[in-house]
This record gives structure tokens, C-alpha cells and sequence, in this order.
């Protein structure tokens, strides 16, 4: 939908909305809310922020103009993609000069930006894709009036492919106030925004074990200082653990036996490898409380009404750490590379442990090009294949009555001599080659699957 410059034209877009939405549906038991059993995930007057709710026992978005619909979203919308050294020239031959500043830095201000943020949205209403997902750096104020989209509060530094991490102490006040002030500044933009999908934390926190029996962020509050809250919550736990410091010598053998003393080591080997992976595990889940309960917190006081998407986890989230997660967001987001048949056993796990509905908010299917090394998704025979993947998992996936969406990564392929620090643009796989060419076979598919999702989705059992 390209945006709308007058009243007429955001009326029209208004109604096409509410009327594809209940073609797709093919249905009209939502004529009437009334008529229906229904379950929200919040007790609140939601004004025209888009909500959740349970309607004859599937879960589904519910627009500002009360449609029902599923999420059909794309991530990886990113600028970079067009601006590498293999692409830039033709870039600029096809959306103009302006596309950079003088640095090759994409200029979102210029004619240029616009030609290309146009055609972006011309190709979501073309494939029936309707969301601009989590990993979206073109700038939402281009796509906010005519797509839904998703808006992020980053409070820590803490993604797998970020180069420096910073697992902060969020057991501190300061903590508190950045989180508040980030969600502030986040609700001054987007808060009165009927196509706000939700708000979103960070990418892939680490709410699991790793195998070494390791927690990177319970390893750096436990290499703090002394004093800091983060180090004494940890002391918490071996309090609650242990029944004195001689106890907890025993398993960490550092010759402390008061906790202050204990509180001023910053090296943990644990003799007991059950003991120490369970010490770890209870500040693992009391990072999980905190961090969620403060961005929940800070969120409510500026928004009351959008959805809390919360972080975009990952599968290996500890069993304890999912009901946690659920007291303070509204659905869980996550990202999984797999199919269906390897997902559904867990998917189901989690709603179980949740009873909220879950967003497939990263996945996607893809097959490694000669100009790329590598490719982000679960691997493929072909570029065809890609589509018939797309199809079968958009199908399969519908079927779950608790699911509400997928999110799929990504747009336009990347191509090897890309870098980005954040996003591995190189490695990019999408429904357009680097030059912009779209996957014709591959997007008939894609696009068969996403105006046939609300069909599939209403039947779910």
C-alpha cells in the first residue's frame, strides 16, 4: 500500500483493508463479536491499538478496525542491501543520486529513498505480505501509515552477532531509568500508531545453558565488583542454595567462608557440575524476571494499550524461564530454522507452558547462490523449492490455532564482499536477487500462501 497523501485516498486503503481481510477470511462469523466466544490477552479498553484475541478457540491479530488477521511479515527490509559495492551503481541508476550522502550512507530524506521505500510496499501488497518485521532498518516513519510494523526498545547490547557484548547489571537502578527512557522516546513515536503490531526487546537473549555449562550474561554479573547489585543477587542464590559459605566452599573451593568474602571472587569452577549448572540456572531466571518486569513495567507506564512482543527468543529458552516470560508479554515472539515437522512438538511445549499465542517471528527456507558463501534459513534443492517450502510450512503452520503469524527472513538476497556488524547482509537470502530481480516461480508460491493464511488459519483445530 503506497502511503496515502489525502483523506479520500486513507479512507479507500482503510476499506480495501477491512474488505481483503474478510475475502481472505472467506467467513463472516466475526460480523459480530458478540455472536462469538471470545478470549483477549488483557482485560483493557485497547482504543485502536491492534490487539489479541481467542475467537472460537484460535488466536489472531485484531486490527484497529476489529478484522481478525495473521501477520504476514518480512524482516531484513535494510537499505544496506541495495548499497553494496556490487549493487550501488545500479542503485543509483534506478532510484536516483540521492539515494546516499556524499559518504554512501543511505539518505532516507531523499526522492531516491522514496522511489525505492515505494516499490517495497508496491511488492508486500503484491505478495500479500502485510508486516515490516523486527530486523527492519529502512526508517518505520516510511512504512508506519500503510503497513503494520514492529517497533524495538534495544536495551542491551547482547546479540549473537554482535561484536561487543554488554550483559548489563539490570538488577541497578541506572538500568531501570534506561529502560524507562528508552521506552519513552519508543511510545513518543509509535504509541498512537493503529498499525503498531507491537513492541519488541532485543534478538536472542540468552535464557539457556550453553553446554559447557555456562551463561555468558550470569558470567559477567558474576565477575563484578563487590558492591554491584548484579554480584549480590548471585550471592542471593548460593544464600538460598547453600546453608553457609563453608558449604559453598565445598563446591567452589575459594577459601571464602563469610559471603562477603564469596562476593569478592570473580572466578566460579564448581567440583559439582549438577550444583553449579543449577546455581546457574537460578540466576538465569532471576535476570529473566527482572529484565522482563522492568521493560513490561517501563512500557505501561507510557502505552497501556499496544501489545508487548517482548524479545525475539530462540528455542533452547530454559522450561523454568517460558512462564516467566509469559506473566509480561502478550505472545511469544521467536526465531527457529526448521520445518514444521521439527518444530511442532516444542511449539505446542511452549503454549502449553504459556497459553499465549506464538509468532513465528524468524524463519525462513533458502538455497546458497554462486556469488554468496553461506545463506541464512534451512537449506533447499532449489530456488522452485523455495517456494514450495514457503507454501507447505505458511500451510502447516495455520493449522496451529495458537499461532498468529510468520515473519519471514528476508527480503533481497545479499551477495559475498557485504558486511554489515549486525546483520551479515553477505550471507541475506530473499525473494529478489542483489540487482532486484524478483524469484517469479518462488513468489507465486509465496503469494498463493499468503492470501490462502486467514483461510487456513480459520479452519485451524
Amino acid at each position: 500500500m503506497i502511503k496515502q497523501q489525502s483523506t479520500n485516498k486513507t479512507t479507500l486503503r482503510l476499506i480495501a483493508r477491512i474488505v481483503l481481510s474478510a475475502a481472505l477470511l472467506n467467513i463472516n462469523v466475526y460480523a459480530n463479536a458478540d455472536a462469538v466466544s471470545v478470549r483477549g490477552t488483557h482485560n483493557r479498553d485497547a482504543g485502536n491499538a491492534i490487539r489479541l484475541q481467542e475467537r472460537k478457540g484460535i488466536w489472531w491479530f485484531i486490527s484497529a478496525e476489529n478484522q481478525p488477521f495473521i501477520s504476514t511479515g518480512i524482516n531484513h527490509v535494510e537499505p544496506q542491501l541495495i548499497l553494496g559495492p556490487h549493487n550501488i551503481r545500479h542503485s543509483y541508476q534506478k532510484y536516483g543520486m540521492d539515494l546516499t550522502h556524499w559518504n554512501r550512507v543511505f539518505n532516507p530524506e531523499g526522492a531516491a529513498a522514496h522511489r525505492w521505500i515505494t516499490e517495497v510496499k508496491a511488492n508486500f501488497d503484491r505478495w500479500g505480505i502485510n508486516t515490516f518485521a523486527y530486523h527492519t532498518s529502512a526508517p518505520l516513519s516510511m512504512v508506519k501509515d500503510s503497513h503494520y510494523f514492529v517497533a524495538r526498545i534495544r536495551s542491551a547490547s547482547i546479540e549473537s552477532y554482535t561484536p561487543v557484548k554488554h550483559y548489563v547489571d539490570v538488577f541497578t537502578d541506572e538500568f531501570v531509568q534506561q529502560v524507562d527512557a528508552g521506552a519513552k522516546r519508543i511510545t513518543e513515536l509509535f504509541g498512537s500508531e493503529p498499525n503498531l503490531l507491537g513492541y519488541a526487546y532485543t534478538d536472542i537473549p540468552p535464557w539457556f545453558i550453553r553446554r559447557d555449562n555456562t551463561n555468558p550474561w550470569v558470567t559477567a554479573l558474576r565477575e563484578q565488583e563487590a558492591n554491584t547489585p548484579g554480584k549480590w543477587e548471585w550471592i542471593k542464590v548460593l544464600q538460598k542454595h547453600y546453608a553457609s559459605p563453608a558449604e559453598v566452599d565445598k563446591v567452589y573451593p575459594l577459601a571464602a567462608f563469610t559471603w562477603d568474602a564469596l562476593a569478592e571472587h570473580k572466578h566460579w569452577k564448581p567440583l559439582d557440575l549438577e550444583r553449579g549448572r543449577h546455581d546457574i540456572e537460578a540466576l538465569v531466571l532471576r535476570i529473566v524476571e527482572r529484565w522482563y518486569k522492568v521493560h513490561h513495567d517501563a512500557i505501561r507506564r507510557y502505552d497501556a494499550h499496544h501489545l508487548i512482543l517482548g524479545d525475539k527468543v530462540t528455542r533452547g529458552v530454559l522450561d523454568e524461564a517460558w512462564p516467566i516470560i509469559a506473566q509480561y508479554v502478550d505472545l511469544i515472539n521467536i526465531q527457529w530454522y526448521a520445518t514444521f515437522a521439527e518444530q511442532k512438538k516444542l511449539l505446542a511445549h511452549i503454549y502449553e507452558l504459556t497459553g499465549k499465542p506464538i509468532l513465528m517471528g524468524d524463519s525462513s527456507f533458502s538455497i546458497v547462490k554462486p556469488y554468496q558463501d553461506n545463506a541464512k534459513g534451512v537449506k533447499v534443492a532449489s530456488q522452485d523449492a523455495v517456494g514450495d517450502a514457503y507454501y507447505k510450512y505458511m500451510r502447516n503452520i495455520m493449522r496451529i490455532p495458537y499461532i498468529v503469524g510468520w515473519h519471514f527472513c528476508g527480503y533481497m538476497e545479499g551477495q559475498r564482499g557485504m558486511q554489515s556488524p549486525d546483520t551479515h547482509e553477505d550471507k541475506q537470502n530473499g525473494f529478489l536477487d542483489p540487482f532486484g530481480k524478483p524469484f517469479e516461480y518462488t513468489l507465486k508460491r509465496v503469494t498463493e500462501a499468503n492470501m490462502t493464511a486467514n483461510k487456513w488459519h480459520a479452519a485451524a483445530r
